[in-house]
């Protein structure tokens, strides 16, 4: 949508889901309670198999509702909600992310007009992780992982600096995420709000604060079994496409030395977890391979994967070769 066609002031929620009726409810229900009138909720439907989509439909009827005709993973969802989007603002949350408060979506304009720096703003309470006084950004590390970014409880309002926010929760101007081509769907599993978000920001730096954050439940639905695959795959793809030649040089070498020291005290950490009776997980044994497999899956396409830092993945041709492509 052209910029000068926007709402002002209007933000747009967009809510990808899959097979999580009930969190989606929730979610719902927290939206409903927000003392920031002026908004519009878009919920894309990954083709559930529960009955999300009429659920949507019988009890939220003001909510947009997109289905997709077969599942495409998130990344895809979010486009066609950003392409359907008509607000100033776009918010994106998964269906398992709740507002804490009546007035977080005012609070979430209101921190980001006084702040026309900071591109992206956003930030998890993880519902049910062993802390609830702190909400959680992420930065890059140098092979492309990440690690956690906290703002605390004891000052809410403080902004916290790192490189992007989770989808859970990804507060924006809508002009900016258009201008970035929205999200990579060929990541799939990960990976791509990383990608979103540092093209979002080009260089500048998203934040976090306590009192912009939401809880989190995490929820177990939609998780793929192969997870650690998955994550390896796109960790590596994020940092093929982003970093500059030199930085995905230093990235290698710190993953070939990961595998190298992973085999060569695999058999002391088995032999530990033997006698101390802890499972031994499937990942105790391939994870060194894991990291070989997705480097040679992601060289193999190093073009595409440096050109797609030009495509607007928003257009009807970046969808639609996607569509054909997409095999999952």
């Amino acid at each position: 949508m052209p910029d000068s066609a926007r709402v002002p002031g209007l933000i747009s929620i967009i809510i990808p889901t899959r097979d999580r009726r009930v969190d989606l409810a929730e979610c719902l229900c927290s939206i409903e309670r927000q003392d920031y009138a002026n908004r519009e909720v878009i919920v894309v439907d990954d083709c559930s198999e529960d009955d999300s989509a009429d659920y949507v439909r019988a009890n939220h009827g003001d909510v947009i509702l997109i289905v997709n005709d077969r599942r495409r993973q998130p990344a895809y969802s979010r486009n066609l909600g950003l392409r359907a989007a008509s607000g100033e603002w776009v918010l994106f949350l998964d269906s398992d992310s709740e507002l804490p408060r009546p007035d977080w979506l005012s609070t979430m304009v209101r921190t980001l007009e006084a702040h026309p720096e900071v591109p992206i703003l956003g930030g998890e309470i993880r519902a049910f992780g062993p802390r609830q006084d702190v909400a959680y950004g992420r930065n890059v590390r140098l092979n492309g992982a990440t690690r956690a970014v906290a703002a605390p409880a004891s000052e809410p309002e403080k902004l916290v600096a790192c490189d992007y926010v989770a989808t859970c929760n990804c507060f924006g101007r809508a002009d900016a995420m258009q201008a970035a081509g929205g999200f990579d769907p060929y990541f799939g599993f990960g990976g791509e709000d990383v990608d979103f978000c540092l093209r979002v920001a080009r260089g500048h730096k998203c934040c976090v604060s306590y009192t912009t954050a939401v809880h989190h439940k995490q929820s177990p639905r939609g998780r793929n079994p192969d997870e650690t695959a998955r994550y390896h795959l796109a960790r590596v793809r994020q940092r093929l496409k982003n970093a500059p030649v030199f930085g995905v040089l230093l990235g290698l070498l710190y993953d070939l030395l990961s595998v190298v020291f992973f085999y060569l005290f695999l058999l002391p950490k088995l032999a530990a977890k033997l006698i101390l009776r802890r499972p031994i997980h499937r990942e105790n044994l391939t994870g060194g391979w894991l990291i070989v497999r997705a480097y040679g899956f992601n060289l193999l396409r190093l073009g595409c994967i440096r050109a797609a830092r030009r495509t607007d993945f928003l257009q009807d041709e970046a969808m639609g070769l996607f569509e054909q492509h997409d095999t999952r």
